[in-house]
């Protein structure tokens, strides 16, 4: 089932980030269903002043753009001003329902590896629902700000400030929506949220990526200068949206790199680690979804960095809702 999962997001990314859709022409009645379900639900946007703000950072398009990085990114330069913050998220691929709080005893499996991932990066509490209101309200008087992990859709969200992370290498693909195309709203809706972070490079001047270092449960940290020494070969297994470019970012720093891709939010087993003949890296969102059996993994660490002029004006818009 894994492998057919695969199979079926490659196939579909083939064709979406082509200039034209190919065989997926076939699908276009069905984009005209979604298009008209998609506009009859923007008719109220519940764009608002709230107390607590609610800033919701998300995409127009399916598949990993970086928003969790960006979440944690924004967590710590709230914090760094000196406010508490709380996270809301949906939990997508959780086998639980309704509202849960997410512990650092909590497994994986019930609260989504996204959410567990901001939990133990941040320190803040993050609270995980389908009906992402209830989630706002189970935090709404304990934190200054609350951050929602996803969410542009979520139109039964009431929101302060929305945020779009946009690929800027991949772009909105062929400009179609599903499942013509990989968008989940029309591309203009792009301008009508309030601050656009393009997920690039650092070259392109968008947000990006640092690497920082590597390191195992152990407690051993390696800089990413020593680990090349050690290690110049790794197998990657990951399960994340976006895994190409993680294997070209490391190969980029020096690395060979074997690749071995899973879906994204896939739930990791003993069997994915064996017959292993290079060094085992995985990224941090993997890694909180590692079985405790599976030893000896490197955890490849890196940092979002969001450009400066961004976060000025985020913070002057956050300030006067304080």
């Amino acid at each position: 089932m894994t492998y057919g999962r695969l199979l079926f997001e490659r196939f579909f990314n083939y064709f979406w980030y082509r200039e034209t859709p190919g065989l997926l022409w076939l699908l276009w009645p069905l984009e005209l269903v979604y298009t008209a379900f998609v506009a009859r639900k923007r008719l109220d946007p519940r764009v608002e002043p709230m107390k607590p703000p609610c800033v919701v950072v998300g995409n127009v398009t399916v598949g990993g753009t970086g928003k969790t990085p960006v979440v944690i990114a924004l967590v710590r330069y709230l914090q760094s001003k000196g406010l508490t913050v709380g996270v809301i998220s949906r939990g997508y691929g959780r086998a639980t329902s309704g509202l849960l709080e997410v512990t650092r005893s909590s497994l994986v499996s019930d609260t989504g590896d996204e959410p567990m991932l901001i939990h133990r990066s941040c320190n803040v509490p993050v609270v995980v629902a389908e009906q992402r209101a209830m989630a706002y309200e189970c935090l709404q008087d304990r934190v200054d700000v609350v951050l929602a992990d996803d969410g542009l859709q979520h139109t039964g969200l009431r929101r302060s400030i929305e945020i779009a992370v946009v690929d800027k290498q991949r772009g909105f693909g062929n400009g179609h929506c599903l499942p013509l195309g990989p968008l989940r709203e029309p591309a203009a809706r792009i301008r009508t949220v309030d601050h656009i972070i393009y997920r690039g490079s650092k070259s392109q001047g968008g947000a990006y990526l640092v690497p920082q270092d590597f390191y195992q449960d152990s407690g051993q940290t390696l800089s990413l200068e020593h680990m090349l020494a050690k290690h110049p070969l790794i197998e990657v297994v990951t399960a994340i949206g976006a895994p190409q470019r993680l294997q070209a970012d490391l190969e980029a720093l020096g690395f060979s790199v074997t690749l071995r891709a899973f879906p994204d939010h896939y739930q990791f087993n003993d069997q994915d680690f064996v017959n292993a003949r290079h060094a085992v890296v995985v990224t941090e969102k993997d890694a909180v979804k590692l079985p405790a059996s599976v030893q000896g993994v490197w955890v490849y660490r890196t940092q979002m960095r969001i450009p400066e002029t961004t976060l000025t004006n985020f913070w002057t818009q956050l300030e006067a809702l304080l």
